[in-house]
C-alpha cells in the first residue's frame, strides 16, 4: 500500500495541471474544492495514508459525483484524447528502443487500476493522460531502483512528453507517451476509464 500512496500523491500534482478549463473542468474544480470541508472530519494520519474506503462520506460523495456526471466525464475524456490525435510533432524511432517484458504488469492490470482498492482513484484518474502518467510511475516503482525512480521523476518534472492518440474503436483508444528515455503505449477504455494493456520501450 505504501507504493500506491506514493503514486496517488504524485497523481494529485499531475491531474491538477491537465485540465482544459471547460464546463466540466470548472464543475470538477468546484467539487474538489468542496472536499476540503469534508476532509476536516478526518484525522491527519487517515489523510496522508489515504485510508479511505467505500463507506467513508467523502468516497460516497465522489461516487455520487462520478455517477451523476458519467456522460460529461466520457465527453471530457474523449476531448482530451482528441487533442493529441495524430500529433504531427510526435516522433518514435523503434530502432533506438528495446521492448520491455510486461507480462506480470499486464496480468495484474485490474489491481493496478485501483478503483476497488483505492476508491479515491475514481476522482483522481478521470483524466486519461494523468492515469497513463501514473502507470509509468507504477512501472518504475516495480521494476527500478530508488535512484532510477528519483531520476525519472526529476526528469518528467523538468521536461514534457510527446503524446499521440489514435481511436481504435467506439470505446478504446491507443495512447503513446514518448518521455524520451521511455516510450509507453497504452490501450485505454473510454467508458470504463481503465488501462487495458501496456507496452513499454526503453532507450538503448
Amino acid at each position: 500500500m505504501k507504493k500506491i500512496n506514493i503514486i496517488i500523491t504524485l497523481l494529485f500534482a499531475t491531474l491538477y495541471g491537465c485540465g482544459q478549463n471547460n464546463g466540466f473542468e470548472k464543475k470538477m474544480e468546484k467539487f474538489r474544492f468542496s472536499l476540503n470541508k469534508e476532509l476536516e472530519k478526518y484525522d491527519n494520519e487517515k489523510i496522508y495514508n489515504l485510508k479511505f474506503d467505500k463507506n467513508d462520506s467523502m468516497i460516497i460523495m465522489i461516487d455520487s459525483f462520478v455517477s451523476k456526471n458519467e456522460k460529461e466525464i466520457k465527453i471530457y475524456r474523449e476531448n482530451i484524447l482528441k487533442k493529441y490525435e495524430n500529433n504531427p510533432d510526435f516522433k518514435f524511432n523503434t530502432e533506438k528502443y528495446i521492448k520491455v517484458d510486461l507480462d506480470k504488469i499486464n496480468d495484474s492490470l485490474d489491481e493496478l487500476n485501483l478503483s476497488k482498492d483505492v476508491p479515491l482513484s475514481k476522482l483522481l484518474w478521470i483524466d486519461p493522460i494523468a492515469k497513463i502518467s501514473s502507470f509509468k510511475t507504477i512501472y518504475f516503482l516495480q521494476e527500478k531502483e530508488v535512484e532510477e525512480l528519483a531520476v525519472f521523476n526529476a526528469k518528467i518534472s523538468i521536461t514534457s512528453s510527446q503524446i499521440k492518440t489514435r481511436k481504435i474503436n467506439k470505446s478504446q483508444w491507443e495512447i503513446i507517451d514518448n518521455s524520451y528515455d521511455v516510450v509507453s503505449k497504452f490501450i485505454y477504455d473510454l467508458n470504463q476509464g481503465k488501462v487495458m494493456n501496456i507496452e513499454i520501450f526503453e532507450k538503448k
